[in-house]
């Protein structure tokens, strides 16, 4: 049987350290320190929304459990882990996308 401490240890650990990976992935991408303060300079929003975005995904990815593997099959985990990865990326970058376009035409059209 597990140890109460043990358990409460690597609760810990497994929550907090993937998040804060994402927040060191954040700080890389947007060269801020908060991320839920939006730039005053609207020309970087867009990459801190897909700063954000990215840090949320690796935090939420690193620390989902999975237990319908096994412990042993690391590949599996690995492979199950980028798949949700991947899933969760998808609508980030195309929103992203999106929204840098949207942010380029305000510039372009409103220069001050």
């Amino acid at each position: 049987m597990y140890d109460p401490l043990d358990v409460i240890i690597l609760g810990v650990v497994g929550t907090v350290v993937p998040y804060f990976i994402g927040w060191l992935v954040f700080r890389f991408i947007a060269k801020q320190n908060h991320p839920f303060k939006k730039p005053t300079e609207v020309g970087k929003r867009p990459r801190w929304f897909l700063a954000l975005w990215i840090g949320l995904t690796i935090g939420a990815v690193l620390s989902m459990p999975i237990i319908s593997v096994e412990r042993s099959d690391v590949l599996g985990r690995v492979a199950l882990k980028s798949i949700f990865f991947i899933l969760f990326m998808t609508p980030g970058l195309i929103s992203y996308w999106v929204y840098k376009r949207k942010v380029k035409k305000a510039i372009t059209n409103h220069p001050t």
